[in-house]
């Protein structure tokens, strides 16, 4: 995944493999094009879930985890 964004802190710190760096960002603002499903699928679900009935959406389980 690539991402661009502006961000108004950065720490930058090797990564586990050769040629890898781990990145944290504040206040991050992303910018020019994104694969937004490949960004959603990294995030916890239930955390996208919680964000979405915070802004009014109705949110159900998918059939197979329904009781």
């Amino acid at each position: 995944m690539n991402l661009k964004f502006e961000c108004r802190d950065v720490r930058v710190r090797p990564g586990v493999r050769l040629g890898e760096f781990k990145v944290e960002a504040a206040d991050v603002a992303l910018y020019g094009q994104s694969d937004d499903r490949e960004i959603l699928s990294q995030l916890d679900i239930t955390e996208v879930v919680e964000w979405l009935a915070g802004q009014g959406y109705s949110v159900t389980a998918p059939q197979e985890h329904a009781a």
